[in-house]
């Protein structure tokens, strides 16, 4: 197929110019419908269109995001809905905050993303925000995209820090599907077909049972297979919103205490007020080793995720190499702005 820079420059520019436009006729919106369906089924992934139902049940145009603010989205038609999904998380503070659309406008008209060379000031801010509000000793944070680098980031800390590979999870957990994320996730339909994954042993167990947690650290212990760390969800999301039994957080840091391994709590799903606390942990008044952080954390503006953890266990991170662990976008002063404005939406109105 021959491609045409020309057609590509064409399509941009009209893109923009709607994009541009306070109002659309009927017309561009049906156009901006048709074109979509369009290029979802050639170019992003045609079965994403044969399930979402604002295709399959819309009618003859299908529900097509275009504008949103609190609770309330619009599509191009200038059709209402109530957003009972809050992008699974994305969206704790509803559509387009007014403080964080303002911050983050603020941040762009001085410095979108980092020089990598210079200090970023916006980038420090957030973390000392996050050692504010992180139970326990949590002092700093790696910052990134998406909730599976986020774990990705807690794995690759909680190997270095211990110098071993084990690690135990829930059945049905749900921690991202990156690779290495993707071998700790409990659900057999995302793993099957990439087998085999990450090349360390990973051990499910109920999500809940104690006893079984338990169980399997002493099995490990009596083999001698070095686990590195217990990594569960406070509260499991994708599993079907499955609280565990008041004693399981408490019982899982002092069984992590006594074996030796680390403690990773994933709120990706859970942190940032989703729960009715901050964290899910401070449910159980648990500090976790590593906490994970993702989804809400941007305010629904920005896209941000992070991994925290102690100063003794960050310390792998920083010597003898302080370049271990990096990425070239992550903690840039957009992401990190809308983050500081989001914690304190969250803080300020008891979120």
């Amino acid at each position: 197929m021959e491609k045409s820079k020309e057609e590509a420059l064409s399509l941009a520019q009209r893109w923009l110019e709607l994009t541009a436009k306070s109002e659309l006729t009927k017309d561009e919106a049906e156009t901006v419908i048709a074109d979509a369906k369009e290029n979802f089924s050639k170019h992003v992934n045609k079965g994403w269109l044969e399930y979402r139902k604002s295709v399959t049940e819309a009618g003859q145009w299908a529900a097509t995001e275009w504008t949103g603010s609190g609770a309330v989205l619009q599509d191009v038609l200038g059709r209402e809905y109530i957003d009972c999904l809050g992008g699974y998380g994305l969206l704790s503070l509803g559509w387009s905050h007014p403080k964080v659309v303002d911050a983050v406008r603020s941040q762009l008209n001085r410095t979108p993303m980092p020089s990598l060379e210079l200090i970023n000031p916006s980038r420090g801010v957030l973390s000392k925000l996050m050692a504010q509000i992180t139970p326990g000793d949590i002092q700093y944070s790696f910052f990134a995209a998406s909730g599976t680098e986020a774990v990705e980031g807690a794995i690759k800390l909680a190997k270095l820090y211990t110098k071993k590979s084990g690690f135990i999870v829930a059945v049905r957990g749900f921690h991202g599907k990156t690779m290495g994320s993707l071998s700790m996730l409990g659900k057999a339909e995302f793993k099957q077909p990439l087998l085999p994954l990450y090349g360390g042993p990973v051990y499910f167990v109920p999500f809940g049972d104690a006893d079984a947690v338990e169980k399997q650290l002493e099995i490990c212990k009596t083999v001698g297979v070095g686990i590195a760390a217990v990594m569960m969800e406070p509260i499991q999301g994708e599993a079907g919103a499955i609280d565990p039994p008041d004693d399981f957080w408490p019982r899982l840091r002092e069984l992590c205490d006594h074996y030796g391994v680390l403690l990773i709590a994933d709120e990706v799903q859970t942190g940032l007020g989703r729960t009715g606390e901050l964290w899910g942990v401070n449910h159980w008044d648990v500090a976790p080793d590593i906490l994970c952080s993702g989804k809400a954390l941007g305010g629904g503006v920005m896209p941000i995720s992070a991994f925290c953890s102690t100063p003794e266990i960050w310390e792998t991170l920083m010597h003898p190499n302080p370049f271990m662990h990096t990425n070239t976008t992550g903690g840039n002063p957009l992401a990190c702005t809308a983050a500081i404005a989001n914690i304190s939406v969250v803080l300020e109105d008891r979120i």
